[in-house]
């Protein structure tokens, strides 16, 4: 495959897998082209993703020459997503979770001339691995840029602190050490930690498989509900508590387990939480990163 070709190919994947994602109808507990929660609006995430672009090529180009800067790249991709639409963080997990991936895409062709999901996940094993304590700054200074109120405290790498910085440099801390002590209440911190487990191992193989059986609107959503029926949303849990993330869960299994049709089930779900303004933004960061993969590995055109 020649150099433009592999760009197109794996920056229009990581592209498509946001604007998908965002389209996906009818999802609860998430904004929609039709549906917004508060102020927080579908041309937001569209802006996001269109403004994104070069910088998606840049980390294209970084895996492409073997010169991984994953920080750099999260960190511009939010500054753009701040400056280009006016409602905050929008997809800053999304974004977390992409740039490694198009980074290891792209060695992972430059590497062995093919794209598979086995080789892959090694390609992407090499990259964070590769990466350095300055790439946890830049990752934890993107995160300080959305001036989040969910951040909970941490006996190490606490970004609450004034000397978190110096932490991180003097425990030469790489973007996976600074995750480990957030895996057990954030999904995104999970995947970085384990190189994607919840991706590879359980998301993705859930689309593929649902994909090839309906459409993908559908196979979307249904991956969707049963990742919010086996686990808490993590941003949900950050912002609204434990209680609240669980009985979301517990209602979404019992819905789930009900064999009613998906779109029903889905309404079902908006309905009951509708008032309280919940975006399980975390599970959908997860759709992302697969419909990536899925994108990438199965072609769009058999879906698109």
């Amino acid at each position: 495959m020649k150099k433009n070709d592999l760009t197109n190919k794996i920056v229009g994947s990581a592209i498509l897998a946001l604007l998908y994602e965002v389209s996906v109808h009818p999802k609860p507990l998430n904004v929609t082209k039709i549906k917004s929660i508060g102020n927080l609006k579908f041309e937001n995430f569209l802006a996001t993703t269109a403004y994104n672009a070069l910088t998606f090529y840049s980390a294209f180009r970084d895996g492409y020459v073997k010169r991984f800067r994953i920080g750099k790249r999260i960190y511009e991709a939010t500054e753009l997503m701040l400056k280009y639409q006016s409602q905050g963080n929008t997809s800053l997990g999304s974004l977390m979770l992409l740039i490694p991936l198009i980074t290891s895409s792209a060695l992972c062709f430059k590497e062995s001339k093919e794209i598979s999901i086995e080789r892959l996940r090694d390609c992407l094993k090499i990259v964070l691995d590769s990466s350095e304590p300055e790439d946890s700054i830049m990752i934890c200074k993107a995160i300080l840029l959305t001036k989040p109120k969910w951040l909970l405290k941490q006996e190490e790498f606490d970004i609450t602190k004034k000397d978190w910085e110096r932490e991180i440099l003097e425990k030469k801390a790489k973007p996976r050490e600074i995750m480990r002590s957030a895996t057990q209440y954030d999904w995104i911190a999970h995947e970085y930690y384990t190189y994607y487990k919840i991706t590879f191992e359980e998301s993705f193989p859930l689309l593929l498989k649902y994909s090839n059986e309906e459409s993908l609107n559908r196979a979307c959503l249904r991956t969707f509900l049963t990742l919010l029926s086996k686990r808490i949303d993590s941003h949900v849990y950050r912002k609204f508590g434990y209680e609240i993330a669980e009985r979301i869960r517990k209602f979404v299994d019992e819905k789930m387990k009900t064999k009613k049709d998906i779109e029903i089930i889905a309404n079902e779900i908006d309905e009951e939480f509708s008032s309280l303004k919940i975006n399980a933004g975390t599970t959908a960061d997860l759709i992302v990163a697969s419909l990536f993969l899925l994108f990438l590995t199965e072609d769009s055109r058999r879906y698109i």
